[in-house]
């Protein structure tokens, strides 16, 4: 039911309106009667209503001065007015005032009920309008966290202009403290749970100031905007808040989190530089798989790895693996990483060197490899695929059992080239041992090894020197033929390689224990 008020100094005007027309069954309740201005004026201190219907010509106070001040007051309230033919010359004057409709008297009850009807309508749709804009308040209000969020990320991101920036503040009664800003970023590594992310994230927010904000960005990583009121307060507290979240961080998952800050801004118009520097900074941090706390400072203050420099340590590597120096190659390793954690690398960067790597050992392996592929071991076998790590930690141990390997299928293909070449030299020794003048130069020019390298390695493989080995196999074709033969010692000597069958004679019997007769005759050993 809306209220209506009315005022006239005509008694039956009064009366009529009172008794004619249906209030309760129109909507409206008639609160009260009134004969001038004043008195509509001093009851609305203590009353509120909704409709005023007042006539424009009263005594003390007339209807339009009625109208001005009610305009000012109360502006939400209706104001019809009427008046007679001869006043319309105040129907301008009342427009000023907001006057929603002039009513032309004498006017009949039918008639101010059809105004009354438009009325009634506008307040209803008033009334809509108001609850509609109540429920858009209470679902803003709900809405709220989410839209600062929002607001703040953005903001951060540097996507906002200083108009939106200024409206959006006062929208949201976000605090800003128009002094410093510092953004801090914090990765979570991928193995915590979803607990573990949000203890973290409860525990960091609860070590916030109110002017503070919290928010977790595309690459899932949290995100802090610091404020404070000059430079100098705001990086103190930075530089004890970053330490108190690594160290909160390690109590609640055995991995901890990296820690990059930002450089303090002065501006929310730069706060996006400071966010670009911290990501850097966090890039970096994680590329060194380290848990700590870097600064953008820090990190600006590192300078480039010269793409030259690198491939020459690259190349310094491959040419230690082709020495088959393992002390060497291992501190070749540490050398390329070490200049790798000491220059400032973007992540794509990093990997573009470590695919070079990876390009240079496989051309290497490619070379010195005799057999399929397959045939390697797994991690050499894996130079063949892109590879990513998650750290220049964890890619230097990769490359350090990498070359590991390589130096491994190294030895292995040293080895299988000895035993070769021994089993070579062998079988040339038991072909050749009947020729007289067959010396170690011989063999070695066989087998294409010098007589220093020869002899090492056929002394490892079979426990013997050339002459010896040579001895042998003589002595055995000797045996064989006294079994099997009628030849004389003289006859046999020859046929074994041997020229002087004295000689013979002394080595066989130096090897047997008995002379070639004493052999013959049944004496075999």
């Amino acid at each position: 039911m809306y209220r209506l008020l009315f005022a006239d100094d005509e008694h039956i005007v009064r009366e009529g309106v009172s008794s004619r027309v249906g209030w309760g069954e129109n909507g409206f309740e008639l609160v009260s009667v009134f004969r001038n201005g004043r008195e509509i004026l001093e009851y609305l201190e203590d009353n509120s209503v909704d409709v005023i219907l007042s006539d424009i010509s009263m005594p003390l106070m007339d209807g339009l001065a009625v109208c001005r001040e009610v305009s000012v007051r109360y502006p939400e309230t209706i104001l019809l007015l009427l008046t007679g033919y001869d006043q319309f010359e105040y129907a301008q004057e009342a427009l000023k005032y907001h006057v929603s409709e002039l009513l032309l008297k004498p006017i009949t009850a039918a008639e101010l009920e059809i105004v009354l009807g438009r009325v009634r309508d506008e307040l209803d749709r008033r009334g809509r309008a108001k609850q509609e804009e109540a429920e858009l308040h209470a679902r803003l209000e709900e809405s709220l966290p989410l839209l600062k969020e929002r607001f703040v990320q953005r903001l951060v991101l540097g996507q906002l202009t200083r108009e939106e920036i200024v409206r959006r503040t006062a929208d949201l009664h976000w605090n800003n403290l128009n002094g410093w800003y510092q953004i801090v970023l914090i990765h979570v590594p991928s193995s915590w749970d979803e607990l573990r992310r949000l203890s973290l994230t409860e525990r960091t927010a609860g070590s916030l100031a109110d002017a503070d904000e919290l928010f977790v960005n595309a690459e899932e990583n949290l995100v802090l905007l610091l404020q404070g009121p000059d430079r100098n307060a705001l990086q103190e507290r930075t530089s004890l808040l970053a330490p108190e979240i690594l160290r909160s961080s390690s109590r609640v998952a055995v991995t901890p989190v990296c820690v990059a800050v930002g450089e303090a801004v002065p501006e929310l118009g730069k706060l996006g530089r400071s966010y670009e520097s911290g990501r850097r900074a966090l890039g970096h941090t994680r590329l060194l798989g380290l848990p700590q706390v870097v600064s953008a400072r820090e990190v600006g203050a590192l300078c480039s790895l010269a793409v030259e420099d690198f491939h020459e340590l690259a190349k310094t590597l491959v040419e230690t693996l082709r020495r088959g120096d393992r002390s060497c190659s291992m501190e070749a390793v540490d050398e390329v990483f070490s200049q790798l954690e000491q220059h400032y690398l973007e992540p794509g960067a990093a990997d573009a060197y470590l695919a070079r790597i990876q390009f240079l050992l496989l051309d290497f392996v490619e070379q010195i490899a005799h057999g399929p592929a397959a045939e390697m071991p797994e991690e050499v076998g894996a130079l063949f695929y892109a590879q990513h790590f998650t750290s220049l930690a964890e890619a230097k141990e990769h490359y350090r059992r990498t070359v590991g390997k390589i130096l491994d299928y190294l030895e292995k293909q040293k080895q299988e080239a000895v035993v070769s070449r021994v089993g070579r030299a062998e079988k040339v020794i038991r072909d050749r041992h009947a020729e007289p003048g067959l010396s170690l130069q011989d063999i070695c020019d066989e087998v294409f090894l010098s007589v220093s390298q020869f002899s090492v390695l056929f002394k490892e493989s079979t426990g013997t020197t050339f002459v010896e080995y040579l001895t042998h196999i003589r002595i055995e074709s000797a045996k064989e033929l006294l079994r099997t033969t009628d030849l004389r010692t003289y006859e046999i000597a020859d046929r074994v390689g041997y020229t002087d069958p004295r000689y013979f004679t002394y080595v066989f019997k130096k090897l047997t224990g008995m002379t070639s007769s004493e052999y013959r005759e049944g004496g075999q050993v």
